[in-house]
């Protein structure tokens, strides 16, 4: 994460940023809007069957992720293309790592607090995997190898600096090779591992 900026392997950042990007453009229109976000809110809201405050406060963290997401883009429209967001990340963090360190923070925030619906403070493995179901990743399997690298402490859940950790060693760790390569290759909504 220390490492100057020209020895960086942005190939491999580049194609994290992407694989991210791809995961949140749930209607597959290659751009990420604000509706995006909405729609990911209302599968959740919907699968768990969740009402009122908790409804609410899902909604809340679907939007501060999307604040968060804006903020990495820059743009003052309400829609990033894929090219727009690698390119917005890419200088951010080449730019002002700090800054983009707390997004990264911020973000993971935003995103552990969106799935865990039951607003217990932790993901459990059945809200992670229902989490990429409701994205259209059906690759159980995967995802449960992906859970077991996030729970650092193997307690069977995932805290928030659990989560923030795993954020942010996908956001600045340029090697494929920790943590077997799952943290580090987002799963996509075509099933893919």
């Amino acid at each position: 994460m220390d490492k100057p900026t020209d020895e960086v392997n942005y190939e491999v950042l580049e194609r994290k940023w992407r694989s991210f990007f791809r995961f949140l453009d749930v209607n597959d229109d290659k751009s990420v809007s604000e509706d995006d976000f909405r729609n990911i809110a209302e599968r959740l809201i919907s699968a768990y069957q969740v009402t009122g405050n908790r409804a609410m406060d899902i909604r809340q963290a679907l939007k501060g992720w999307w604040n968060v997401f804006k903020m990495e883009v820059g743009s003052a429209r309400n829609i990033a293309t894929e090219e727009e967001y690698v390119r917005a990340v890419k200088s951010l963090f080449m730019e002002n790592r700090p800054v983009f360190l707390a997004h990264t923070k911020e973000l993971a925030d935003s995103m552990h607090d969106a799935i865990d619906v039951d607003g217990n403070g932790v993901i459990t493995r059945g809200e992670y995997i229902k989490m990429f179901a409701i994205m259209g990743v059906q690759n159980t399997g995967y995802i449960g190898r992906v859970f077991d690298c996030l729970d650092l402490d193997k307690s069977g859940v995932i805290d928030r600096t659990e989560f923030r950790r795993a954020m942010v060693e996908f956001n600045f760790n340029d090697s494929e090779t920790d943590n077997k390569g799952y943290l580090f290759n987002f799963p996509q909504n075509n099933n893919s591992p």
